[in-house]
């Protein structure tokens, strides 16, 4: 990707539960192989978790069992080396079969703030079925709060979702259109990727818009197909990427899908992977 200021040469994949590490862990590991990127993974021991602990008022859930039991601070903190210690490994073997430069932290903070932190790497990668706490806040709640703080790319991944070659790029008049062009294309490298570019049908422009985006991803040596729409909406968005097949969503953080309502519906109906460029 010479040429294009857009390199992924270290990633950073966060996870603060074991029951969702290893899609995200996987596909952060074959990213890093295919751009030749070091690779750190990062475990969050979650300050809220411990708080509550302190209070004596969690409780842990034995699915072998199906038994409740009380968990307090000492309990949390066995607990927390326990999940580290299985996301290690799970790193270990996926980076093993990859042989990649790699290393291993735990952090303890607040897991928004954390993962704002962490993104110092080139590109971030989240599971989007982290660790829920209690009824109302969920694995998505840390993810978008700590969207506003991330300077970098951003890779949300659902298990059961598959990042593939096809990149559907939601490509707007912004001066910059084609740093997003050129991350998506990035990300796909190696892939035999190619582009689906996604214009928003408007009369004064999307003639202009159109030229350029074709322009751009032909210096990035993709093949792109280009389609336009009358409204960029959640539906809209959805229906395509089953239409069009594609196994990566890049849009831009500042994009209405990821600052309006349907926000936190977009990180639920995703069907495939979601790269969010600053």
């Amino acid at each position: 990707m010479a040429g294009t200021g857009i390199v992924f040469r270290r990633i950073v994949v966060a996870v603060d539960s074991p029951a969702a590490a290893d899609p995200v862990l996987e596909t952060a590991a074959d990213i890093a192989r295919r751009l030749e990127a070091e690779l750190e993974g990062l475990f969050i021991e979650d300050e809220n978790l411990l708080r509550l602990a302190d209070l004596n008022v969690g409780r842990a859930f034995n699915a072998l069992t199906g038994r409740e039991t009380a968990l307090d601070a000492a309990a949390m903190e066995l607990l927390f080396r326990g999940e580290a210690a299985r996301i290690r490994h799970a790193l270990e073997v996926h980076v093993g079969r990859a042989n990649l430069r790699h290393r291993f932290r735990i952090v303890r903070g607040m897991v928004e703030r954390t993962l704002g932190e962490a993104g110092a790497g080139d590109l971030l990668v989240l599971s989007l079925a982290g660790r829920t706490v209690g009824a109302r806040i969920g694995p998505h709640h840390a993810v978008l709060s700590a969207l506003s703080s991330v300077r970098n790319a951003v890779l949300l991944v659902r298990p059961g979702t598959r990042l593939s070659g096809h990149a559907l790029v939601l490509y707007g008049p912004e001066p910059d259109g084609s740093g997003l062009l050129a991350a998506a294309a990035h990300l796909v490298a190696g892939t035999n990727g190619r582009l689906t570019i996604l214009l928003e049908r408007d009369q004064a422009r999307s003639d202009r818009l159109a030229a350029q985006a074709a322009e751009e991803a032909g210096r990035l040596g993709l093949a792109a197909d280009l389609r336009t729409t009358d409204r960029v909406s959640l539906d809209a968005v959805c229906g395509l990427l089953g239409a069009a097949g594609a196994g990566v969503f890049a849009v831009r953080a500042s994009h209405a899908l990821l600052t309006g309502a349907d926000r936190a519906a977009l990180l639920e109906r995703i069907g495939c992977p979601l790269l969010i460029v600053p």
